[in-house]
């Protein structure tokens, strides 16, 4: 007795968005897999560390195709926690204080975080991609396996020397700047002796000998330049002065 159960043929995909794909089409695509999905949300990430996923595709006899992610490319979406470039995200592990720093759209500041908002975070992601993925994907992996703490805590993990940042990012003379940091007062010294030395008037400047202001070619009020000091004529003749004294 011949079964008549459709046959299944499974083999491993490394799936890719087609070049060019994603620039003729909106920030969100409706990807096909889900390693599509996130190669085209992080292309940074994609060029730097390769595919999110290791997918298995099982096609049937009768042309069906059911498409599984069975392996995680940690190192990808320890990438994808900093963020996508194109909006302005940025977050950071700051090396010298062992914390998390993400930048405040607002504010254009960084501000603190954790690593458990950022497991967070990557839990958010897997979740929304297994909502927005067509039909033919299984997503078990993606709302169970691959968000468990033991995975979270990975890719978390792998993040914070993918994502450094030595004491030279938030230096005094650095553009990136935060709410809090000891770095601060040097900052704001600097911008006073800026504003000291831009906002000077002629009374805040040293006088020169002759009583001018170093800015100013004008006299100051009651004070006399020697320059126009000249020798004046006696009202009183000297000869004549001179003739009326008696001889001694």
């Amino acid at each position: 007795m011949v079964s008549s159960a459709p046959i299944t043929r499974t083999h491993l995909e490394l799936n890719l968005p087609n070049q060019g794909e994603f620039g003729r089409q909106a920030l969100r695509p409706r990807a096909k897999t889900a390693s599509v999905y996130f190669a085209e949300l992080f292309p940074d990430a994609l060029k730097q560390y390769g595919a999110p996923f290791v997918e298995i595709r099982d096609v049937r006899s009768d042309g069906q195709s059911t498409v599984t992610p069975v392996s995680i490319n940690v190192d990808f979406f320890a990438a994808a926690l900093g963020g996508d470039r194109r909006l302005g995200h940025s977050v950071v592990y700051y090396e010298p204080e062992m914390a998390w720093y993400y930048m405040e759209p607002h504010l254009q500041l960084y501000k603190t975080s954790t690593s458990d908002k950022l497991m967070n975070l990557y839990r958010g992601l897997l979740q929304r991609a297994a909502q927005e993925l067509p039909k033919e994907n299984n997503v078990l992996n993606l709302c169970v396996e691959f968000r468990s703490d033991k995975n979270a805590k990975a890719v978390v993990n792998r993040a914070k020397s993918i994502l450094a940042a030595d004491a030279s990012f938030f230096s005094a003379t650095s553009a990136n700047q935060r709410i809090r940091g000891p770095e601060l007062h040097e900052r704001l010294m600097r911008v006073s002796d800026l504003s000291v030395a831009v906002g000077r008037t002629g009374a805040d400047r040293p006088r020169t000998p002759r009583h001018r202001t170093a800015d100013q070619g004008s006299r100051l009020p009651g004070i006399e330049d020697h320059r126009d000091l000249r020798l004046r004529r006696p009202t009183i003749d000297q000869r004549t002065l001179g003739a009326r004294t008696p001889a001694g």
